[in-house]
């Protein structure tokens, strides 16, 4: 006969239960299953191995409730994270970098509602080194960091990434392997070509510079061939990709001429400008959009393309960057995760309805 303790589950084990087994603390059975930088990797493999064994399964929940009571203990100030800037000087990305602009913006925004302050700073400063700058941060108890896109001048970066959470948004950031947010840029022409073709453009091309292509590890033109791929030969465009950094007008007009697009994609918004000139207009003789609006909003507020929703990409570095704080998860990560942000299509005044002849 059953006695009532004996109807009774056992108890699943907790931290306190491995922590006994193991012969060590509770926190150090909590930082060994968070995969802090602060045990020996033979102790977190060992504790580790032990909670599988014993059936050992996080409480979701109480994790929740955790996070939640650090957040609420600062409420007003959690912390300070950093938006590491590599260029020509501090400043160069708040006017010449609109897209920067939006990621600061967004990672600004979120980072003041989860209680850290984001601070900018510049690692190119003359006398400054990857060295003394990460002894600057550990000193102030910084550890969250945030790198937006680099200048192609800028020098590499040799931080002590073993005391930092970073993240880098966009693709340009290689120096090292970090967890990345990024638009996803195959999603975004493949939406963009799909717009224009409802409208009724049949010849759409796609001018670009091969080194933005090459930065962007050739994801816009991934999604363009793609799209050509299925189209019957006298529908396909051959796509300008010169090997400059930007597009040169007489060579752009050439090409417009000898492939005679119905429908031009590009990363310029000085291509409005050389087609009216050349006496084309748009959209009524050729339909105009460009890859990244932010780029074009302040000179050219008509054109039709695609928004990368930059400001959500910042989001996403200060959420993924918090988290791992949140865990005390330091360091390069072995296994990288990117993180992509779709774009959104903006009408704009520079493609219309084609009518058909």
């Amino acid at each position: 006969m059953r006695t009532k303790d004996d109807s009774l589950p056992p108890s699943p084990p907790n931290l306190k239960s491995i922590a006994d087994q193991a012969g060590v603390s509770v926190s150090t059975v909590s930082r060994a299953l968070s995969g802090s930088p602060l045990l020996p990797e033979a102790t977190k493999v060992r504790i580790g191995r032990l909670a599988r064994l014993l059936g050992y399964r996080p409480d979701p929940k109480l994790a929740s409730l955790m996070t939640h009571l650090r957040r609420s203990k600062h409420q007003r100030f959690t912390g300070t994270l950093t938006f590491v800037v590599l260029g020509e000087s501090a400043a160069w990305w708040k006017t010449r970098h609109p897209t920067i602009r939006e990621y600061y913006e967004g990672a600004r925004d979120r980072a003041e509602a989860l209680g850290y302050e984001l601070e900018v700073f510049w690692l190119n400063e003359p006398g400054m080194t990857g060295k003394r700058m990460s002894q600057i941060w550990i000193n102030r108890g910084i550890r969250g960091l945030l790198f937006p896109p680099l200048r192609a001048s800028a020098s590499p970066v040799r931080l002590d990434w073993k005391n930092f959470a970073a993240v880098a948004l966009g693709y340009s950031f290689k120096k090292a392997r970090l967890h990345r947010v990024g638009s996803n840029h195959f999603q975004g022409i493949t939406l963009a070509l799909q717009r224009l073709r409802r409208l009724g453009y049949q010849r759409i091309g796609l001018a670009l510079p091969r080194s933005v292509d090459t930065r962007l590890d050739h994801h816009w033109l991934a999604g363009f061939l793609v799209y050509q791929n299925e189209l019957p030969q006298k529908r396909r465009v051959k796509p300008h990709l010169p090997a400059c950094f930007f597009l040169e007008k007489m060579e752009f007009l050439r090409w417009h001429d000898q492939q005679a697009p119905d429908a031009v994609l590009t990363n310029d918004g000085n291509v409005l400008e050389w087609l009216g000139k050349a006496g084309v207009q748009v959209p009524r003789q050729v339909g105009v959009a460009v890859l990244d609006v932010a780029w074009t909003r302040a000179t050219h507020p008509e054109l039709s393309g695609l928004d990368q929703d930059g400001r959500r990409i910042g989001e996403a570095g200060v959420e993924i960057v918090t988290a791992h704080l949140n865990r005390d998860q330091l360091g390069l990560p072995r296994t990288p995760r990117l993180t992509l942000i779709d774009s959104l299509w903006h009408p704009g005044a520079t493609v219309a309805r084609r009518t058909r002849s």
